[in-house]
């Protein structure tokens, strides 16, 4: 069976380029991006059932409709693409380049690029958007406002996601400017020593992890000692006893637990979970 060109298929797991170490859990043999090949059957085999598979289907195909003709999905703008009835659950414009990339990302995360698949225009339109709005420097949207910086690394990993599947050259480029923009982003960040006002949050470093971490096993270019500077940050603001991980504070990395209620920091703990495993 021929399955296209032998550089990225591999016979032993875990090795090849462009065919399971990918974000997430894997059920693939054969390189880094091999489960994304058949994306419905690995969610077979991972126990979903048609129902499991019909969901997926149908979130595809509601994304596919509310696609703007730029290629994009605007958070307050995606109700004008419906067709018959209204949608509601309308959000801030300024999240744009992120409610795009996290939509591109459920349509790679089932093996659809822009070369193969039922919804192959689809992604297309929404990767060439995202590379109509990065700059020169490599940065993803504007490089202002709250939502700079998730803008930036949501997109980021689609598109290096989206190369690691496809090893398009059209991608390349624009993924690897994207990465070294993160990876500057992250160096610039402070000293991430966890007092108010310094470095990364954890959403962010879990945001950079998984960008870097995509990028590393689409073989692009990336400073290998960001793991162990997350993990040291991370371990910073990690209550020692209950694990739990703390938001940054003026009183710095000691601050008192009950500072720290859990219904407060049950997110962040999974977030540098998440981040750990990675």
């Amino acid at each position: 069976e021929s399955l296209g060109d032998p550089r990225f298929n591999s016979d032993a797991p875990f090795e090849g380029p462009a065919t399971g170490g990918t974000i997430g859990i894997t059920g693939a043999a054969g390189g880094a991006f091999g489960e994304r090949r058949d994306g419905r059957r690995n969610l077979r085999a991972g126990g979903g059932g048609k129902r499991t598979e019909n969901a997926v289907d149908l979130a595809l195909a509601w994304l596919a409709k509310h696609q703007a003709p730029d290629g994009s999905w605007s958070p307050d703008g995606f109700a004008r693409q419906c067709a018959v009835n209204t949608c509601d659950g309308r959000g801030d414009p300024e999240l744009t380049p992120a409610a795009t990339a996290l939509s591109l990302l459920a349509f790679l995360g089932t093996g659809e690029t822009h070369q193969v698949g039922i919804h192959k225009e689809t992604v297309k339109r929404g990767l060439k958007y995202l590379k109509s709005i990065q700059d020169a420097d490599g940065c993803f949207g504007p490089r202002t406002g709250p939502y700079a910086r998730f803008n930036h690394l949501t997109s980021a990993l689609a598109l290096s996601e989206a190369y690691g599947m496809t090893m398009s050259r059209t991608l390349k480029d624009s993924a690897q400017r994207g990465v070294q923009f993160a990876d500057g982003l992250r160096a610039n960040l402070g000293p991430w020593d966890g007092t108010a006002g310094s470095g990364a949050s954890v959403p962010e470093m879990a945001w950079m992890v998984a960008v870097f971490r995509s990028a590393k096993l689409a073989e692009l270019d990336v400073d290998p000692s960001w793991l162990k500077r997350v993990c040291e940050r991370l371990d910073a603001l990690t209550d020692p006893v209950t694990g739990l991980v703390h938001a940054p504070t003026a009183a710095g990395t000691t601050a008192a637990i009950e500072r720290f209620p859990e219904d407060r920091g049950t997110a962040l703990t999974g977030a540098a979970a998440l981040t750990r495993i990675f």
